[in-house]
């Protein structure tokens, strides 16, 4: 085939191909000229979410047959995750606590709360004032 003929074959599906591959090709330079970033994909997009009035368990050893409370007995939880996880997340799955089980004698104490949150799942904050919730022995349930 000689040149001429490579050229004219099919000559306008060549020039439609290289029109559009122009046209492109000025689409995507017009919007990186004006910033546009695409969004991320689902898989790595994330949202915070709060869940506001999260109880706070006190872990005591076994063996201790003390009662503890902790005051204030809510904290307010914000966490991070993707999309799809957190139409699956319910409060149930964030659990708050304050761990006594290494602690002995306590009478009254300010503790950290700590969070357990599922796999795929980032604890961003814990509101709580004081910073630190007070566990005190308590007389019953």
């Amino acid at each position: 085939m000689a040149v001429p003929d490579l050229i004219l074959n099919n000559f306008r599906w060549k020039a439609g191909a290289l029109t559009m591959a122009v046209f492109i090709w000025f689409l995507i330079q017009f919007a990186i000229s004006k910033g546009y970033r695409p969004r991320e994909t689902p898989l790595t997009d994330t949202r915070d979410h709060t869940f506001p009035d999260v109880s706070v368990l006190v872990l005591a050893a076994p063996d201790d047959p003390q009662v503890f409370r902790a005051t204030p007995a809510k904290v307010e939880i914000t966490i991070r995750a993707t999309p799809l996880a957190l139409n699956q997340l319910t409060q149930d799955d964030i659990r708050a606590f304050v761990d006594l089980s290494e602690t002995t004698n306590l009478v009254s104490e300010l503790k950290d709360v700590l969070v357990r949150t599922p796999n795929g799942v980032d604890l961003t904050s814990i509101r709580v004032k004081p910073p630190s919730v007070k566990v005190e022995r308590s007389n019953g349930p």
